[in-house]
């Protein structure tokens, strides 16, 4: 173990390195900055005057265009080199924030955006002369071997400040790169726009690109001069804020009492953060001196580069006591049970601490009854914000709720408050929140007017329970949503209708027409609410259609189970619908549990009605297969030509390549090639009908698997590959996997071991991508095996493998 001396020493010099390293990136990246600004200033100073001398001769509107662009680019580029010497020197030098060194290159920055829109409006004055009294322009091909030379040379420095701009964030940079690539831009637009004025002369095109670049260019500087307008003002940074936030909440200690006022802003590469935090009135000067260093160094652990940290240390009041996590204090003279609340960014963000907040933002009643709510509240802080909502309200006796609360052992006060609050209120509210009891889902405001059509003045009634937390109110998809606290429902059953199963019946068919949609089912918790609810009031109908969809998708799911008692649970008011069995019967075969599955199949086709023929050629299907899969090929074969039989009926395209896929390997497996070969095409016409890419792969490794037994080979290669192309583009690796299992079969068959190495090479890929341990195995014993045949060949060429293997479709 080293010694706490050697530890801190340790700790000092791994700081000290990462500081180094911080001071050797900046130098970096300000020698970059340097460098790229001289050259645009050169640049800018260069063709400045070869474009005037070239517009002079020429007198294009174009040129007089670019020339602006060029020319606006020494001044901004000279105001860039100021800000970035400015921005380089030290802040502790120059008293940053005295000085506002750190706000300088937003000052700059925003300079630039009037040079760009007095050069647009020169440029807009010739060009709509050049436009509506266009005059032959002379000398353009001098013209544009001068704009062609200043495209490239724009192409080669905006792309240079692209590349740099994603390693920076300092705000000229961000700026002035937006100057030099949009140079980069117009000059190639310039560029065009006097090549085809010069081939077809139309000299009216001159004026025209030119108003179009000086248009652009007044759009661009209007962006220029918003954008440094936040870094200026020290607007912070949204994202920045939120990931402040949760280093404050993962790193808090309880003697942070509070956290406000957060600012934080990009200067001078810098992150700048600036706070305020409470701490307790009783800790000494070493105390409270260290928390704001160690703070400093979390905040820059954790954003990895050098920030300016700014804290104000505040002493804790007495009002901030219910809000304080601080377990043992001596000013209390007591712990204190409260759990801590997670800060967001409003709390951080806000100007005082939290009973300043609460008094300057909601609190409007007498001092006396402020003290009152937070000695009853007792360190209780969702108990307190409660009553500071209901402070607000003018209509409620809160003397009398208070001296309740107060007389009651502090475990019960929130109920106690609760029930006091919906005595004070009318009948027609109380009503309104025991129909409200109908619903265990938050709902919308329309739900509600359904299931309380006679209840008067109802949104008044919603919004006065809303802000006395009689009501909570969330939003869901954006919209208003309301729900009953599960503290007061106890207190609302001697209010509740007699008619529950009408409530119940109006309730369901309210949410079915809200949020059903049989093309989209709703989320998990709001269908399994509709269908509650008409089990309660007994609508088949919907039930029947709620499970029959959520059992379906809980089974894809992987959770046959609940699909399971879901229908079971219907069939209650149900008994017998077949869609509800033949669910049944998916999920027992997901489970494994065959026998159980064709029960439930036979009884879904016994109670299948004769205006459900799909669903009847469905499950005919379905029963078929699982025959098939037991090698019960005779009863297989009865049970799709029936199904096939329906669906040509009914022109059910996709349930009929289905079938015939399948009645296709019912006759390779009776010996019948040429009568599977002629199934497979039928259902592969069909499949490229309906653009089922997966079944056209399927097929075409099916007939292939025939043709590679028949010993079709090349035949059987030019289908898997043509399988593989499309499994390639599905991504289906399993599947994959198959196709290009049987292709390396075959090169291996026909004694071609390096071709089929090569696919095993790529087979072992997909294994080892796809976990699969025992294929990957597998596949490297193979693959073994035919390098020792490649050896032997090698040693003996011309040899042969006598040993021929049969190919299993």
């Amino acid at each position: 173990m080293q010694p706490p001396g050697i530890e801190i020493l340790n700790k000092e010099k791994n700081m000290n390195e990462a500081n180094d390293f911080s001071k050797t990136f900046e130098a970096e990246q300000f020698r970059m900055r340097v460098i790229l600004v001289s050259i645009s200033f050169l640049t800018g100073t260069i063709f400045a005057g070869v474009k005037y001398w070239a517009f002079r001769h020429t007198g294009s509107a174009i040129l007089l265009s670019d020339t602006m662009v060029s020319l606006m680019l020494i001044p901004a580029s000279a105001f860039a080199m100021f800000s970035l010497l400015m921005a380089a020197r030290d802040a502790d030098d120059v008293g940053e924030r005295e000085l506002g060194g750190g706000r300088s290159e937003y000052f700059i920055a925003g300079i630039e955006g009037p040079f760009f829109i007095i050069g647009a409006l020169i440029i807009f004055k010739i060009g709509i002369k050049q436009a509506f009294q266009a005059t032959e322009l002379t000398g353009l091909s001098t013209g544009l071997w001068v704009l062609f030379a200043g495209a490239i040379a724009g192409i080669l420095l905006g792309m240079s400040y692209l590349w740099t701009d994603m390693r920076s964030s300092n705000t000229i940079i961000t700026t002035h790169d937006r100057h030099v690539v949009t140079g980069m831009y117009l000059g190639s637009a310039s560029l065009v726009g006097l090549f085809f004025a010069y081939i077809t002369g139309w000299y009216v095109i001159d004026g025209f690109v030119a108003c179009i670049i000086a248009l652009h260019l007044m759009a661009e500087g209007g962006k220029l001069l918003l954008l440094p307008l936040k870094g200026f003002v020290d607007t912070s940074e949204p994202d920045f804020l939120t990931a402040t936030c949760q280093l404050f909440n993962e790193h808090r200690k309880e003697i942070w009492v509070d956290i406000h006022q957060l600012r934080t802003w990009y200067a001078n590469g810098r992150i700048n953060v600036e706070f305020h935090i409470i701490l307790p009135r009783n800790f000494s000067v070493e105390e409270a001196y260290q928390e704001p260093k160690d703070l400093h160094n979390m905040i820059n652990d954790q954003f990895g580069r050098t920030s300016n940290v700014l804290i104000h240390i505040e002493p804790c009041i007495e009002t901030d006591c219910p809000f304080c996590s601080y377990q043992v204090c001596e000013l209390r003279g007591r712990e204190s049970p409260k759990k801590e609340t997670l800060w967001n960014v409003e709390s951080l963000t806000s100007k005082g601490g939290p009973s300043e907040r609460i008094r300057s933002n909601k609190w409007t009643a007498p001092a006396k009854l402020m003290s009152k709510a937070i000695e009853v509240a007792d360190t209780n802080t969702s108990l307190l914000e409660w009553l500071f909502e209901i402070m607000q309200q003018k209509d409620i006796n809160h003397s009398a709720i208070l001296k309740k609360m107060e007389d009651s052992e502090i475990e019960f006060r929130e109920s106690v408050l609760a029930e006091e609050l919906l005595k004070q209120q009318v009948p027609g509210l109380r009503k309104m929140l025991a129909k409200m009891l109908i619903f265990q889902l938050a709902v919308p405001l329309a739900a509600i007017s359904m299931v309380c059509k006679k209840v008067m003045d109802l949104e008044k009634y919603v919004d006065q329970a809303s802000s006395l937390g009689l009501l909570e109110l969330s939003r869901k998809d954006s919209k208003k949503v309301y729900t009953v606290p599960t503290i007061i429902i106890p207190m609302l059953q001697e209010y509740l209708p007699e008619n529950h199963q009408s409530l119940a019946r109006v309730a369901v068919k309210t949410l079915y027409r809200i949020w059903w949609d049989p093309e989209k089912i709703p989320s998990e918790d709001r269908s399994t609410e509709i269908h509650r609810l008409a089990m309660e009031s007994m609508e088949k109908k919907i039930a029947v259609e709620v499970a029959e969809q959520l059992s379906a998708l809980w089974t894809q799911q992987k959770q046959p189970d609940k699909a399971i008692t879901l229908c079971n649970e219907t069939l209650v008011i149900a008994p017998d619908d077949y869609r509800l069995l033949r669910n049944i019967a998916i999920a027992e075969k997901a489970k494994g549990n065959i026998a159980k599955s064709l029960k439930f199949y036979q009884r879904g086709l016994q109670n299948c009605p004769d205006d459900a023929q799909k669903d009847k050629g469905s499950i005919l299907h379905n029963m078929a297969v699982i025959y098939a899969r037991q090698g019960k090929n005779n009863q297989a074969l009865t049970l799709f030509e029936r199904s096939l039989e329906i669906k040509d009926a009914i022109d059910n395209i996709e349930g009929k390549a289905a079938t015939l896929a399948w009645l296709a390997v019912i006759y390779m497996g009776q010996g019948n090639v040429k009568g599977a070969l002629r199934l497979h095409k039928q259902s592969l016409q069909l499949q490229k009908k309906l653009g089922d890419m997966k079944g056209m792969a399927s097929t075409y490794h099916q007939i292939a698997g025939i043709h590679a037994k028949e010993g079709n080979y090349n035949e059987a290669m030019s289908l898997y590959r043509q399988a593989l192309e499309i499994k390639n583009a599905l991504g289906d690796d399993k599947s994959r996997a198959a196709t290009i299992s049987k292709m390396a079969a075959i090169y291996e068959e026909q004694d071609q071991p390096k071709e089929s190495l090569s696919l095993y090479q790529q087979l072992l890929a997909i294994h080892k991508k796809l976990g699969d341990t025992a294929a990957h195995a597998q596949t490297l014993a193979v693959m073994s095996r035919l390098s020792v045949s490649i050896f032997k060949q090698f040693k003996t060429p011309g040899s042969q493998n006598p040993k021929k293997r049969v190919l299993k479709n």
